[in-house]
C-alpha cells in the first residue's frame, strides 16, 4: 500500500490500534519524504530518508541542504529518545550506529 501525506497531516497522529505512528516531515532525499514515529515503541520508520548506499541527491526534487537538516533533526530525535531506526527493506539500526551513519552524511 502507498499512502500520500498532504502537507495539512504533518504531526498528525496515525492510529493502528495497537500501535501509534507519527508523521514526521522529512524533506531532501525528496520533497515529500517522511518518517513515522512509534514513540510508545521506541520506533523510527524512516522510509526513503535512511537508506543503505550512496546518498541520492541528483533528483531534480532532491535538496542537499533540507536533506542534512532532515537528518541533524533524527540525531537529535535518536539521542534524545534512543529509537529504533526502521529503513531500508526492514533493517534495523540501534542508536549508536545510526548516529554513527548520519554523522557521516551531516
Amino acid at each position: 500500500m502507498i499512502l500520500s501525506f498532504p502537507p495539512s497531516c504533518l504531526g498528525d497522529v496515525i492510529n493502528l490500534g495497537d500501535r501509534q505512528l507519527t508523521v514526521l516531515h522529512m524533506p531532501g532525499h525528496s520533497r515529500g519524504s517522511i518518517c513515522l514515529h512509534d514513540r510508545d515503541n521506541k520506533l523510527l520508520f524512516s522510509g526513503d530518508v535512511v537508506y543503505d548506499g550512496s546518498m541520492i541527491d541528483w533528483l531534480p526534487y532532491s535538496r542537499v541542504s533540507d536533506y542534512i537538516s532532515s537528518c541533524e533533526r533524527l540525531v537529535g530525535l535518536v539521542d534524545s529518545e534512543q529509537v529504533t531506526l526502521k529503513y531500508s527493506r526492514g533493517r534495523s539500526n540501534h542508536s549508536s550506529s545510526l548516529l554513527q551513519m548520519l554523522g557521516q552524511i551531516i
